[in-house]
């Protein structure tokens, strides 16, 4: 029930009008604007006034008609019936309209309804203005559809609806061009659909829309014409025991003219709290749209356009951004296969971590939220922490020995050699203990070439091996195994020498390099600092930079334990076998128990055991 404001000294006036018109609306007296909600009508008493006076009478609690009309409150005028000429004179002061006092019934209804239709009509203007606002602010495009539908349902009193979009396909019997069925929604059923693509054919109510451009108000769906090309699907009725009688069907028309798809609203309610649950329902509560339901939902429709293309190049630009990410990452795989899958954990994994932070709401991590945008930084920075390795010598980058291939055989050349220096030098009888010497030393320098760290049996025969000289052809003299060798069997960091590690570390600020090039959207510009900072230690001792404590970004903090817990217990590493979940976690403890890494963030892993994530996908 709509409410009436009234404004007057007359108390016959009032009287008369609050007894005609209180079956239809709500009567309020009202002299302060401030009492008076926006879209709204007032009737004023002018009965004791004329053309020359009634601006010196008006209250000054209340503004103008004019300045009412801004917020769509519009004021009806009370005349008399002998003042014909002031009531016209109303009009271009910005009066809606006038009713001549004594009251005649169906004026006043009429010029009531009439008013109020107008304030309705500005409303919906007004909210269609609104919603234009919203739609174009929302980049997610399921999203938009469904709020698309919400809000044509509310303008129309719908039960439910539905959204078609064209989409770049045919059918590949028909040749026809394709449209998907992308929502629904329904007061009565919920929400229950899943994507369909159909031909648009004039044999669908979508299919016509979308074919000839013209809108369908169908008054009773299951009483169509025979005649028409177009007919009523009503197999979801008989699925979900519903019945579908009114319904109305118009085509998004965007700037360029073209139609991108239509919108599909059924059985127009006289109250929308009502559900359908039963025919008889049906029957009772639903109505027909009108003409002005279809003005404002093609209006609707076509502004709807600008919002859903918008969102369609959005989702595009995403899809291409992810794709170029998913390339980025097969770039580097491709270089170093043995570490494949390993930036996809570190970014899932980071992600997750983060998604746990954001439940804490004490302690330490309690202080930190991250947005979806953060979210996102941690996923890309993630998976392309190790992008630099496109920068890294190939052979460093897969060098799964101490030793490369070919130097391991120079030095086995240079054993045979000192056989035969050996021999040379002693009697037969000595010549076997000198064939098992050399390969004992052979066999200590194969063992040192593995990764990791070599005995003091093993370190003896090195010092020996190096200590050793052959004599070649041109008699001079070399040793069996040189200083920069022995160097590196004995001191290299897994495979990598001192040289090659400081090499194999510049990858970090490659990936910086690169990174920063990126034009990077709104939120996600720290991607590049998170990717650089992954190898940094809470006490100063990581790479490049060697920055401490806060000056770690948390996201780096994150990705830090990430990819220390990815690297210990995967299997793609060529330098190293599994390492056991016990021996890892120990491992990270270690570190956080020196300072190194974020103990909360290690402890909260550990408790919610979110490492299970990163192992179930490696095996």
């Amino acid at each position: 029930m709509g409410i009436v404001y009234f404004w007057g000294k007359n108390k016959h006036i009032e009287n008369d009008l609050k007894n005609m018109i209180s079956d239809k609306y709500s009567f309020l007296k009202s002299e302060n604007y401030s009492d008076m909600e926006e879209a709204s009508l007032l009737v004023v008493d002018l009965t004791e006034f004329d053309k020359t006076n009634w601006k010196t009478f008006w209250p000054s609690t209340l503004p103008f008609p004019k300045s009412l009309s801004i917020n769509n409150i519009k004021v009806v005028a009370i005349t008399n019936k002998c003042m014909s000429d002031f009531a016209m004179d109303l009009l271009e002061n910005d009066f809606s309209d006038f009713i001549q006092y004594p009251f005649d019934l169906p004026r006043v209804l009429g010029t009531l309804a009439n008013t109020v239709r107008d304030i309705d009509y500005e409303k919906e203007i007004s909210s269609l203005y609104q919603i234009g606002i919203e739609l174009s602010s929302e980049p997610d495009l399921e999203k938009l559809l469904q709020e698309i539908l919400s809000t044509s349902m509310d303008f129309t009193n719908s039960d439910g609806g539905s959204i078609y979009l064209v989409i770049p396909e045919k059918d590949s019997e028909t040749k026809e061009k394709m449209m998907q069925f992308e929502c629904s929604a329904s007061d009565t059923l919920g929400n229950r659909y899943k994507k369909i693509k159909m031909p648009i054919s004039h044999r669908s109510l979508a299919g016509y829309v979308i074919s000839t451009g013209k809108n369908l108000n169908i008054q009773d769906a299951y009483n169509l014409p025979k005649d028409i090309p177009y007919q009523f699907d009503s197999s979801f009725d008989k699925k979900n025991n519903y019945k579908s009688k009114t319904m109305l069907v118009v085509p998004m028309v965007n700037h360029k003219k073209e139609i991108i798809g239509a919108i599909q609203l059924i059985n127009k309610k006289k109250n929308r709290k009502i559900k359908l649950t039963n025919p008889e329902l049906v029957e009772q509560h639903v109505v027909d749209y009108d003409h002005r339901n279809e003005l404002l939902i093609r209006s609707m429709g076509s502004q709807a356009t600008i919002a859903i293309e918008t969102a369609q190049l959005y989702k595009e630009l995403h899809d291409l951004f992810e794709s170029f990410m998913e390339a980025s990452v097969m770039a580097v795989e491709s270089r170093d296969p043995t570490t494949a899958g390993h930036s996809r954990r570190v970014s899932k994994f980071s992600v997750a971590i983060a998604n746990h932070i954001n439940l804490e709401t004490e302690g330490e991590l309690g202080k930190y939220n991250f947005s979806v945008t953060d979210l996102q930084s941690i996923k890309y920075a993630g998976l392309l922490h190790d992008f630099g390795k496109i920068g890294v010598n190939e052979k460093i980058l897969l060098k799964a020995k101490k030793l490369f291939s070919e130097e391991l055989s120079n030095i086995e050349i240079r054993m045979e050699l000192l056989k035969y220096t050996f021999h040379n030098n002693k009697k037969v009888t000595e010549i076997s203990s000198i064939i098992t010497e050399v390969e004992e030393l052979k066999e200590a320098i194969q063992t040192a070439n593995e990764p990791g760290i070599i005995s003091k049996e093993v370190l003896l025969k090195l010092d020996k091996a190096s200590q050793s000289e052959i004599i070649c052809l041109d008699s001079k003299r070399q040793p069996v195994l040189y200083e920069n060798e022995y160097q590196r069997l004995v001191f290299s960091r897994g495979t990598l020498s001192k040289e090659e590690y400081e090499i194999m570390k510049s990858h970090v600020e490659h990936t910086y390099k690169f990174l920063s090039l990126i034009k990077w959207p709104k939120g996600l510009e720290k991607v590049p600092l998170i990717a650089r900072y992954h190898h940094e230690k809470l006490d100063g001792s990581g790479y490049p930079l060697g920055i401490k404590g806060n000056d770690i970004p948390i996201e780096s903090q994150i990705m830090c334990i990430a990819d220390i817990f990815d690297a210990l217990i995967s299997s793609d590493r060529p330098y190293k076998s599994r390492m056991s979940l016990e021996k890892a976690i120990g491992i990270l403890e270690d570190e956080a128990d020196t300072g190194k890494i974020n103990k909360d963030i290690l402890d909260l892993i550990l408790q919610n055991e979110i490492y299970k994530l990163i192992i179930e996908e490696d095996r």
